[in-house]
């Protein structure tokens, strides 16, 4: 999955290539998240997170519900020290 580019939405991004199983394991290991944690957050099945993982197909509606959450879930990185 490449990168996204100024002002390309996220379905953009994903219009032009699947996420691979090994970006979508990848993503799942960033949020610190178990399988069993993810199919709760995604409300799909243990076994669905795994098979996407071990090469199933990944379809894209699978691949922008992990990004969402992963954009929902991502602390926002602070630009500089907080003045109050």
């Amino acid at each position: 999955m490449k990168s996204p580019k100024p002002n390309q939405t996220l379905a953009q991004v994903f219009m032009a290539e699947p996420m691979t199983a090994a970006e979508y394991k990848a993503t799942r290991e960033r949020l610190g998240m178990t399988q069993a944690a993810l199919a709760v957050a995604l409300d799909v099945s243990r076994k669905a997170i795994n098979e996407r993982e071990a090469g199933g197909t990944i379809t894209r509606e699978a691949a922008m519900a992990l990004e969402l959450l992963a954009l929902r879930t991502t602390p926002k990185r602070r630009k500089g020290p907080n003045k109050s």
